[in-house]
């Protein structure tokens, strides 16, 4: 008989040393995340902790998930804020509001015991894009005042901004130096290439930082500074204060507003809000799982409303799938849902015996961690790229942005949903099709025994609206066949429901499926991205694309047709051949461009640049780099070689060791050499190639047995480094021949 959780021991015991790492790492970022959160509720410190430790240490192997690192949701801060002070502030509207997240709780477990788990693929992407970048918004604006040492009077978006001007005298500087220069480093941190740095995350370099800075402007005494003629109180309260006893610390709900109307529309808010973000935030991890795994949507509401429960007995907030801990558990190796496990012993160990340390953390630094995080959801990226989806897409999400910040989170999404049909009817959805088509499908479906095919026809429309119904049929076809998704018979086909497909595609090509889409070509985009939506329109004709080409590009041309090589500016979105190399297996791939093809002896080779992501939602950082892939003529061993620093010796303890040569010392310290298979390495690494290594070590090379990627740095090369990657490939080529 197997235990249950005997598949997790096996799990552990290959990967502990990388979860061991991975979870510590987290637990860094977490942590002060948590604190934040529960500080910028209006509710003690601990609500976060206890959010964190419930979702750590109880649910991380009943949450159907991999990855995912569990901990306090951060859209619902303006909710729970507003909630508190209108059952009264103090401790009772905490006790209330604690109350209220059990019933959430309740909800949330209720949800995936009836498998509502797929409702985050219902509403529209814009709308949700919209709603999450007004409560960036509202985070912003709300934690401005903490970040410059001020007070605020309202939670209104509207009246902070009214009340700024009159409140930039009262600017604390000894705070706004420490919450300003945090808030610089968290935007340029993605920006910075040295492995020590990337090692330790951005938040927890913040807090080292704020928490230096605070013992120099001695945070710990109380007293009043007069600068400028203007009076500044500076002490204790402008750092964080935790309790001598997490035990002592719990807050018992109060359920004496049960009856409460207002009591009922806190919890139903929360309850929304809280789920949606932790259904995104779950597929949203899926994408970047270099296992291909898929979160079980489900089971994940049933544990994390389980655990919402467990900690609002606490006294913590509820429990959710979070975005930011998990992207860095994925870049720092995690593999199994232990990383949430050692994340939340992390934490609590901290809390335990380190928290007089904790407590010289400055307030404003945990405010700059949610200024950036509220930036990075309503940032200049997130409405051009809505655009580019579209002006309709532009539409949706600035109506949903509008309602949310008027009104409020429920009734701008909402507002996002009719927004969306009122543009598709006008579309040409017929109005008698409108509503009719949301439960029952009229899509053909049908398997071709004798070519052992599966082929869907869409008909009449495919939007946010009957989407469910068309995964439903998706889910039907059995991995590793052939999928044939035909929308030459469907009117319209909105931008959400592209989106949607196409992450479909990717999983079901990752899993070894080919996955074909067809009949697009007659409808016409409302706009050149892929994703955006299209509809049938009389006498439309693709016309072709118009490029101004760039001076890079002109001067890549050039070098192209010296050697005469193939060039191409055109985008090609299926890159997810990409991710069979170590580099990009965890990376979120979007496009590649500036295509040159050529051959070395005979092998093809490709040259482009790559657009990708590392991370996603709020924590993603885009960047842009140039590649080259060699076809091999004879299978290889997998290896990746690169540059080594100090800090690879600490790396290579949660990840394959480094393959040293004795009888090559300068190599073997100046280079990270890893692989499975450390007999064929060695084998293949010859006096010859290794020399050669030593004259040339510029490039990070990786194998994945049939190919070779190599890059000089993650960024654009220029026209004349294309030529020297060239040119080094054809000598080592030689080599290895």
């Amino acid at each position: 008989m197997k235990l249950p959780f005997a598949k997790h021991f096996k799990r552990l015991k290959k990967y502990w040393q990388n979860e061991l790492i991975a979870g510590l790492t987290v637990a860094l970022v977490a942590l002060p995340l948590a604190m934040g959160i529960s500080l910028a509720c209006g509710l003690p410190v601990t609500s976060g902790i206890f959010s964190v430790l419930v979702g750590g240490l109880v649910i991380s192997h009943i949450n159907g998930a991999h990855l995912t690192v569990n901990g306090p949701p951060k859209a619902t801060i303006i909710v729970i804020l507003t909630a508190i002070a209108s059952f009264g502030g103090g401790l009772q509207g905490v006790e209330i509001v604690i109350a209220a997240f059990f019933i959430v709780g309740v909800f949330m477990f209720l949800f995936g015991l009836f498998k509502f788990g797929e409702l985050g693929d219902f509403f529209p992407s814009s709308a949700i894009q919209g709603m999450l970048s007004a409560i960036g918004i509202m985070i912003i604006l709300n934690q401005m005042y903490i970040l410059f040492g001020l007070e605020s009077t309202s939670h209104d978006p509207f009246e902070i901004i009214l009340h700024i001007p009159d409140l930039i005298n009262d600017i604390n500087p000894y705070v706004a130096v420490i919450g300003f220069t945090s808030l610089s480093f968290l935007f340029i941190y993605p920006y910075l290439e040295g492995k020590l740095i990337r090692l330790i995350p951005a938040p927890m370099w913040v807090v080292f930082y704020a928490s230096i800075m605070a013992f120099l402007f001695n945070f710990g005494t109380e007293r009043t500074i007069t600068i400028a003629g203007n009076t500044h109180n500076i002490g204790p309260y402008l750092m964080i204060s935790l309790p001598d006893s997490l035990i002592g610390s719990v807050i018992s709900p109060n359920f004496s507003q049960i009856l409460n109307i207002e009591f009922w529309m806190i919890v139903l808010n929360i309850t929304f809000i809280a789920s949606l973000e932790s259904l995104l935030s779950a597929r949203a991890v899926d994408k970047l799982d270099p296992e291909r795994r898929s979160t079980n949507l489900n089971q994940n509401l049933m544990a994390t409303g389980g655990g919402t429960m467990l900690s609002s007995l606490l006294g913590g907030l509820p429990v959710i799938s979070m975005i930011l801990p998990s992207t860095v558990a994925v870049n720092t190796g995690a593999r199994t849902s232990w990383t949430n496990f050692f994340q939340g012993l992390s934490i609590l160990i901290l809390v335990v015996f380190l928290s007089g340390m904790l407590n010289r953390i400055p307030l404003a630094a945990l405010a700059a961690i949610l200024v950036h995080t509220g930036y990075k959801l309503a940032s200049i990226k997130v409405f051009k790229r809505t655009y580019q989806y579209g002006r309709e897409q532009l539409i949706i999400f600035l109506i949903t942005l509008c309602f949310t910040l008027f009104f409020d989170i429920v009734i701008g999404i909402c507002a996002g949903i009719i927004a969306t049909l009122i543009i598709h009817s006008f579309a040409g959805i017929e109005k008698r099709y409108l509503f009719s088509f949301l439960f029952k499908s009229t899509n053909h479906f049908h398997y071709d025994e004798e070519d052992d095919h599966y082929f869907i026809s869409v008909r009449r429309f495919a939007n946010f609206f009957n989407y469910l119904g068309l995964k439903k049929e998706l889910n039907k076809v059995p991995p590793k066949k052939h999928l044939i998704l035909d929308f030459s018979h469907a009117r319209l086909i909105d931008h959400t429901v592209m989106e949607h497909v196409t992450n479909f595609a990717r999983k079901y090509r990752d899993k070894g499926g080919v996955f074909e889409i067809v009949g697009l070509d007659l409808h016409k985009p409302s706009s050149n991205h892929p994703l955006a939506g299209r509809r049938i329109v009389e006498g439309y004709t693709p016309s072709a694309r118009k490029y101004n080409i760039t001076r890079r590009q002109r001067q890549i041309k050039r070098v192209t047709y010296r050697n005469n090589w193939e060039f191409t500016i055109d985008t090609d979105w299926d890159i997810s051949h990409l991710r069979m190399f170590p580099f990009f297996e965890n990376k979120l791939l979007h496009y590649q461009n500036n295509v040159i093809k050529g051959d070395i002896k005979g092998q093809e080779f490709q040259i482009s640049d790559v657009a990708y992501a590392e991370g996603a939602m709020e924590a993603s950082v885009d960047k842009r780099m140039t590649i080259m892939i060699q076809n091999l003529e004879a299978l290889l061993p997998k290896f990746t070689l690169q540059r080594e620093v100090a800090i690879d010796k600490v790396l290579t303890l949660a990840g394959l060791p480094d393959i040293d040569f004795k009888a090559f010392p300068g190599f073997s310290s100046k280079f990270l050499l890893q692989g499975n298979n450390e007999e064929a390495i060695r084998e293949l690494f010859n006096k010859e190639l290794i020399i050669f290594f030593e004259m040339h070590s510029i490039f990070h090379i990786e194998c994945n047995g049939y190919q070779l990627l190599l890059f000089e740095k993650t960024n654009l090369a220029k026209p004349h480094d294309i030529e020297v990657m060239t040119e080094f490939v054809k000598q080592l080529w030689s080599r290895i021949q």
